[in-house]
């Protein structure tokens, strides 16, 4: 080895030993003193606001149950379902281990930020973990997806194809949207040899569900006509901002209309009708907390709310609550939005009060209307409170929390449109059973 390598590697584990002890300092320090009385816990005034409604929380599974074919094919206690009874107890304690490390256990954000800012250092632009997180020329933080093989492709294809023939037998109008992720399609800003498939696989999806004569919308050429492409997503998280859902909104009415005839206001879409509240350097995204504070700046967080009188009534059917009220009432999680600790807080999710299994919005400033049908990912959050406002009914599905039949609780809304979706990434190989996005069953 080197002489200079040498030194290198001697000041950068100096370095790391010097954070870990200032790390041990910090976390030791406080806990002493606490014990001793000298420090109180921090406290906060701010108390997360009740909803309007409490019902009780309704089970999915019971309430809209699957075909008795469906349940007779398998015998009752089967292997399979001692299968799923055993994979789904097994996430469940994965889970609650990965709460309980990310929220609970002494010192672990500081580890990582002491870990990260070796990376800084080495001037490592690949952070390995359970999902690899990757910055790109532009300097902000992604993802990476795997490419599907054919026949999983062609499951996806076949699922959506054979789902969007369902809704004609209902008499409902179908479209498929596939949004943009954060790589883009025509300059991927990957470190020299990285390779990722998530717009390849969006493609395959795409020609297919045209090839077999269903409605496409794809935004992913569509943002680059419109939009700054990099300034519309988050440079710590994975999600657009709220402009950009305001803006997919309104090209989903856009289609809709162009399509159907669906007589949607989109004047009630244009973003000179919304007025913008930024929260400065709030929040650290989903990728910003694997690599730890400071490996990218902290994002703005906007609220856009209406300008225009609005009055809704969300029902958030799984949990049973409740709200009635204006925009920000009614679809804005505001305690998502008051400082504390970047890693449990997450702002993005402020819009539509989190990801739920099945949201029901009546807008009450319009007499009639269409009855609309949304399955989303978690790009939807920023994008069904814009929807909501120029439509009479906006029904709200995310299937990796539904567990009932998506085709029972269609059958028994009956809605006008259904609306499918997706983002690039979570085009990924079905999982063969229900709570997968592309199992429609």
């Amino acid at each position: 080895m080197k002489k200079t390598e040498y030194k290198k590697q001697k000041i950068v584990i100096g370095i790391f030993l010097f954070f870990l002890f200032v790390m041990l300092i910090g976390i030791v320090g406080p806990m002493a003193l606490r014990r001793a009385g000298l420090l109180k816990a921090k406290e906060t005034s701010y108390v997360q606001e009740e909803p309007d409604e409490r019902q009780e929380p309704v089970n999915f599974a019971q309430t809209y149950p699957f075909e008795e074919e469906i349940q007779e094919s398998k015998p009752a206690d089967s292997f399979y379902d001692r299968l799923k009874s055993k994979e789904a107890s097994l996430k469940g304690l994965i889970r609650t281990v990965e709460t309980y490390s990310d929220e609970h256990v002494p010192g672990r954000t500081a580890i990582i930020e002491a870990y990260i800012k070796i990376q800084k250092l080495l001037g490592s632009r690949i952070i390995d973990g359970d999902d690899v997180v990757v910055k790109l020329d532009n300097g902000q933080l992604t993802f990476l997806s795997d490419r599907l093989s054919e026949e999983d492709a062609g499951v996806c294809a076949s699922n959506l194809v054979e789902f969007a023939e369902f809704a004609e037998t209902l008499g409902a109008d179908f479209l498929y949207v596939q949004t943009p992720n954060k790589i883009n399609k025509y300059d991927d800003q990957l470190p020299k040899g990285l390779e990722d498939f998530a717009n390849s696989n969006a493609d395959g999806l795409t020609a297919a569900l045209r090839e077999a004569n269903v409605p496409v919308l794809d935004l992913r050429d569509r943002i680059l006509e419109d939009l700054d492409f990099d300034s519309a997503f988050y440079v710590s998280d994975h999600h657009w901002k709220p402009r950009t859902g305001l803006w997919a909104a309104g090209e989903i009415l856009s289609e809709l209309n162009l399509l159907y005839g669906a007589g949607l206001d989109e004047g009630l879409l244009d973003t000179a009708q919304y007025d913008e509240t930024v929260y400065p350097d709030i929040f650290l995204g989903a990728l910003g907390k694997k690599t730890g504070k400071g490996y990218v700046p902290l994002d703005d967080m906007s609220i856009l709310t209406p300008r225009f009188d609005t009055d809704f009534t969300m029902k958030i059917v799984g949990s049973g609550y409740t709200y009635h009220g204006d925009f920000t009432h009614a679809f804005i999680d505001e305690s998502q939005l008051e400082p504390g600790d970047y890693y449990t807080k997450n702002p993005y999710a402020a819009y539509f009060r989190d990801d739920q299994a099945l949201v029901e919005v009546t807008n009450h400033k319009l007499e009639e209307g269409k009855k609309v049908l949304l399955l989303k990912d978690s790009f939807g959050l920023s994008t069904a409170p814009f929807l909501a406002t120029a439509i009479r009914q906006l029904n709200v599905i995310d299937l990796r929390y539904f567990n009932g039949s998506l085709e029972r609780y269609v059958e028994e809304s009956r809605p006008d449109i259904i609306v499918v979706m997706y983002n690039p990434k979570a085009i990924t190989a079905p999982a063969g059973y229900h709570a997968d996005l592309f199992d429609f069953r």
